[in-house]
């Protein structure tokens, strides 16, 4: 096996661990700024938030799909790497939402007392 077989296997199976970590680990926190761009409407602040945290996870979204389909049709993802995807999602996404939402809630209460003062 030369270094450049060794290379076209190993590639697939980065991105796609690559994948699943912006899909379960990054995607959840920008979609906590879903929620502050709809708090930002609501506080009369107007859509530049909401628009911008929703072209951000679309674009987040939409490339960590394409890498993980790419990935996924390469020969080296056995079905032991799948579950060794599946596994390694679930455990960010058991980790990565609720501390997003614990920012989202931290972010919104400083939002209302810094408002309540001013």
């Amino acid at each position: 096996m030369t270094s450049s077989d060794l290379l076209s296997e190993l590639v697939p199976v980065f991105a796609a661990y690559g994948a699943v970590f912006m899909l379960a680990g990054v995607l959840p926190f920008v979609l906590a700024f879903l929620l502050d761009g709809i708090v930002q409407i609501v506080r009369g602040n107007g859509f530049k938030a909401l628009i911008a945290a929703f072209v951000l996870s679309v674009v987040i979204a939409a490339a960590g799909y394409l890498v993980l389909v790419w990935a996924s049709a390469q020969a080296p993802l056995t079905p032991g790497t799948v579950a060794s995807l599946n596994t390694v999602a679930t455990y960010f996404l058991s980790f990565s939402v609720p501390l997003a939402l614990i920012a989202f809630i931290a972010r919104t209460i400083i939002l209302v007392r810094a408002g309540s003062r001013g």
